[in-house]
């Protein structure tokens, strides 16, 4: 239901790959990481302003770290392909 109510609202979207992303001047890889450095931030300022437990926070930090591993190396994997 959820790939229909994309290509609904979006025609094409899920027709796109990587190339046809970057052929249209979009910076996924730069977005990606960004949002992953974005979402660590966000988990310091709720731990700062006590929002979230210590252990929530070390716990989810540890996640995003993972996968901003995680897509660093899937980045690595598709600019040596190319």
């Amino acid at each position: 239901m959820e790939q229909h109510f994309q290509q609904a609202h979006h025609p094409g979207v899920l027709d796109l790959d990587a190339g046809d992303l970057c052929a249209a001047g979009w910076d996924w890889q730069g977005q990606a990481l960004g949002s992953a450095s974005e979402l660590k931030y966000h988990l310091l300022l709720a731990r700062d302003l006590k929002l979230i437990p210590l252990k929530d926070y070390e716990e989810l930090t540890r996640r995003a770290t993972e996968v901003k591993r995680m897509l660093t190396v899937l980045l690595q994997k598709l600019t040596a392909d190319r």
